[in-house]
């Protein structure tokens, strides 16, 4: 016979555990949830974030490729005004256009052979200014300088690769500023609706959570003003169930002892009414205040009593006779000990003497809850 890995028991109890989450695990989905919307923004923030250094990066270096061109353009104007070759004083600016990676070749190409034209230029002048006026002329019939325009040929050289530098500055700021816009309206879009989200989650969600609690302690206060019947609700959640179960449990225990108490008291209270009207003597029960519980018929018939007996304060009913009765009924909180009083009473025309015979019955606490009044003696005397 092949034995599982795991218990039945195990099983089911890891499947409860599984269907009723705990209340830490609650406080952790949030954290995760909170941590879920921000998370997005963070990574967005850095996304843009690195763009935009990129992006600043690029930004640099086609300015620094502009300003480079610039400083090209001047030196060659200075070179011609001057008379200079045309590449002097261009390899600095040159090299750093090289180490930015612009491409030069087909610039420098242009310069070399303005340079060329340039000397052949120089020569020829050169040449018709040495042989005086008549042979500067006949010089210029037989072989004229060649006039080549390499000074405009390397400005609109420069000049276009200006523009061609312009245009990608412009397009890298136009950029730089479109992408500065899109991370602007995302992330202000995205903060907004973590901010609501956060908000909901901080509102919404510890008033759900706190709610199976406030539930448990209503029933609490519930029980704390007498009702033994409450129970508390589950909640779905293992630690506040665990709580509601205890709690349950033990109102079912003190419910159902304080039924067992009840039956109890209700049994001895119908024994001792039954001694009470088995009594030769006339006697009654009396609550704290002297007021008529329990009596018997001879009690009745003494005091002439009805049907609305019941109630009754005993106190009120006896003569003057009696103060020392009277007295003893007013203070029977105080009396714990049995105590026997005279007493008398006037009921048409005939009076009773005799003597009262008063037991305190103790309640909760040995606290005087009421008395057993047992009248022994009783003899008639005409008023």
């Amino acid at each position: 016979m092949e034995r599982s890995l795991f218990p039945k028991v195990q099983w089911g109890k890891t499947f409860r555990n599984w269907a009723r989450p705990s209340l830490k695990w609650k406080v952790r989905q949030a954290f995760v949830l909170v941590l879920l919307v921000v998370l997005p923004l963070l990574i967005l923030s850095i996304s843009y974030s690195t763009r935009l250094l990129e992006q600043a990066s690029k930004l640099d270096l086609e300015n620094a490729r502009f300003e480079a061109i610039d400083d090209l353009r001047s030196t060659l104007d200075r070179n011609i005004e001057t008379g200079l070759p045309v590449l002097d004083g261009m390899q600095p600016a040159v090299a750093l256009l090289t180490d930015l990676g612009l491409d030069l070749f087909d610039t420098l190409v242009i310069l070399e052979t303005a340079e060329l034209a340039r000397q052949e230029e120089t020569l020829c002048l050169q040449q018709e200014s040495e042989g005086g006026a008549l042979l500067a002329l006949f010089w210029a019939q037989v072989n004229p300088c060649t006039k080549v325009p390499w000074r405009q040929d390397t400005r609109l050289a420069l000049a276009s690769l200006r523009v061609e530098c312009s245009r990608r500055l412009a397009l890298a700021r136009g950029e730089m500023a479109g992408l500065a816009d899109d991370a602007t309206r995302n992330l202000v879009t995205l903060l907004i609706l973590t901010s609501l989200i956060v908000v909901y989650l901080t509102t919404r969600f510890p008033e759900r959570l706190l709610q199976p609690l406030s539930r448990i302690a209503h029933a609490v206060r519930m029980a704390e003003g007498g009702r033994l019947d409450v129970r508390a609700p589950l909640t779905n959640l293992q630690e506040l169930d665990e709580l509601a179960i205890s709690f349950n449990n033990t109102m079912a225990s003190i419910d159902e002892f304080d039924t067992k108490k009840r039956n109890r008291i209700l049994l001895d209270r119908n024994k001792l009414d039954f001694l009470v009207t088995q009594l030769p003597d006339p006697a009654a029960i009396m609550d704290i205040t002297s007021s008529l519980d329990v009596c018997n018929l001879g009690f009745r018939e003494v005091f002439a009593f009805g049907n609305d007996w019941r109630g009754k304060r005993l106190s009120e009913l006896l003569s003057e006779g009696s103060s020392a009765l009277r007295l003893a009924l007013n203070n029977l909180a105080a009396t714990q000990e049995p105590l026997v009083s005279p007493f008398s009473l006037e009921r048409s025309g005939i009076v009773f003497h005799g003597h009262a015979e008063i037991v305190p019955i103790l309640g909760a606490g040995a606290e005087v809850a009421g008395a057993v009044l047992v009248l022994r003696g009783l003899r008639q005397a005409e008023s």
